[in-house]
């Protein structure tokens, strides 16, 4: 995996709260459905299945055809050796308290989380792809 974009990104918000909103997919449906219509998709209200260790690891995945991560017309090529679940999902990981990944067929990013007190945080992120993409 090679890193191919970071950012540094200051939020006016509780991070508690901004970790949950990541990590849930209730809003969805409502909050990107422009982001839906323009890939042609329509959002289903399936959500994710979640397993996990409660406070130290959680898990939601779901089906891709339910998120707006990956195009199905997309030209950035999957991994090899991937099973069938790993290519048809989306895995959105929590290590707690502050690290979060999404993976995916095709491409992994990453958020970590630094608290700057109840009403504020600084989020770095990234985006990460195959050393051959």
């Amino acid at each position: 995996m090679r890193i191919t974009k970071t950012w540094t990104k200051r939020v006016a918000a509780n991070w508690k709260l901004w970790v949950e909103n990541s990590r849930e997919a209730y809003h969805t449906d409502v909050a990107h459905l422009e982001s839906y219509l323009r890939m042609g998709r329509r959002p289903d209200g399936k959500r994710f299945c979640a397993m996990g260790v409660p406070g130290v690891y959680e898990i939601n995945s779901g089906s891709l055809s339910t998120g707006i991560q990956v195009p199905e017309n997309s030209r950035i090529p999957v991994f090899t050796g991937l099973s069938q679940e790993d290519l048809s999902h989306s895995h959105l990981a929590i290590s707690y308290p502050l690290f979060l990944l999404n993976l995916l067929p095709n491409h992994m990013a990453y958020h970590q989380i630094f608290p700057e007190g109840p009403e504020a945080m600084t989020v770095v992120s990234g985006f990460c792809f195959a050393e051959s993409t």
